[in-house]
């Protein structure tokens, strides 16, 4: 069996009436958890989403044995399974038990479809802007499949040996780098196919302009997902209301008011640019991710974001300017002014213009 950690986890353990139950669960050999459960029935159903905090924030998979402890000691297997992280929402959950499947026929182990663990779309072709391209990760095992420019393969991957799970991924920006030598052009498609034919499609679309920005987030599968900050980042810093206090002063023998001082919130107002429905929909992921990170000139801060936008799909198909607050994690009392050098920039790109005003040299 094979679940979700990001979703309900239950197992059933069967039961004498009204007996409680000791079991234990073993993950990749070790024993982590002892519970005890009681029925009424001769089974009870057990949810162990709790039992797996590692992947709330992580990908990657655990093989898990759940067995149930006699008095004396004695251990029976109820099942063995495997646990994936991430999630899926309960949209798709209801839709997938109404055409009788689930996530891992339908998609994480189907290769006759698009099996990579993004959030971009779950359709057959994935449309990546130049300036968001991230390596797509998959669950290999079972899997066998060619990728293709036109007719040409230029990546074989065959894991129908492999004796174990993994995590796999391809890095399609620098396959494509090492295809303008092999094959002299710069490749913007990839068709994904197997022994069955078409499985599904990666487009490199153009980027619209070129940023130093950019938001970093762990998709609903926990893997690295990137959005391209389009439009310029503005910053406007929040203040929180100082703290005062009676102090007394000795000049004027009387107390006098003081204030502390202020917290600073380092908040940024940023553009996604003008998105399709299928991008703006994309964005909630980023939106609901609790590891999000703004990339501004060439360093990571751990950030909030939020957005002021409503519309995030259209019947109309027109494309919607999505606006996001963004928020540093960081919050301050102190200031100090940042280094000119390029690596303690912050969201600035420092000029080194020098002009001479009155014999005094003033940078630009």
């Amino acid at each position: 069996m094979r679940y979700l950690a990001g979703n309900p986890i239950v197992i059933t353990i069967p039961v004498a009436a009204v007996t409680s139950v000791h079991y234990r669960l073993y993950k990749s050999g070790t024993a982590v958890y002892d519970g005890y459960v009681t029925s009424l029935g001769t089974s009870v159903d057990v949810d162990l989403k709790e039992l797996f905090p590692e992947f709330e924030t992580l990908a990657g998979f655990v093989v898990c044995v759940l067995k149930t402890v006699a008095g004396n000691g004695t251990e029976t297997t109820v099942q063995e399974f495997t646990v994936y992280a991430g999630g899926i929402s309960k949209l798709l959950m209801r839709a997938l038990d109404e055409a009788g499947t689930d996530i891992f026929t339908w998609k994480l182990k189907n290769a006759q479809t698009n099996f990579f663990l993004t959030t971009r779309t779950n359709d057959f072709t994935i449309y990546v802007p130049e300036n968001e391209i991230r390596p797509l990760y998959y669950y290999a095992k079972g899997l066998k499949f060619d990728v293709k420019v036109d007719d040409v393969t230029v990546l074989h991957k065959d894991h129908t040996g492999d004796a174990n799970e993994s995590l796999q991924n391809i890095p399609f920006d620098e396959l494509r780098v090492e295809l303008v030598t092999s094959l002299n052009k710069l490749v913007s498609a990839f068709r994904i196919v197997t022994a069955n034919g078409w499985s599904c499609s990666v487009v490199l679309t153009e980027a619209k302009r070129y940023t130093p920005y950019y938001i970093t987030f762990r998709n609903s599968w926990n893997v690295w997902e990137k959005i391209a900050l389009t439009d310029l980042v503005e910053y406007e810093p929040e203040f929180s209301e100082s703290a005062k206090m009676q102090q007394f002063d000795s000049v004027v023998n009387d107390f006098i008011n003081k204030t502390d001082r202020k917290e600073i919130s380092n908040v940024y107002s940023a553009s996604a640019g003008y998105r399709t429905n299928a991008e703006r929909m994309f964005l909630l992921d980023m939106l609901q991710s609790a590891m999000v990170n703004l990339f501004a000139n060439g360093r990571l801060y751990a950030c909030n974001v939020s957005s002021s936008s409503n519309l995030f799909a259209s019947t109309k198909g027109e494309p919607v300017e999505v606006l996001l607050r963004i928020e540093l994690q960081d919050k301050d009392t102190r200031y100090s002014p940042i280094l000119s050098e390029e690596e303690y920039t912050i969201l600035t790109v420092e000029p080194d213009t020098e002009v001479t005003t009155d014999g005094d040299n003033i940078l630009v």
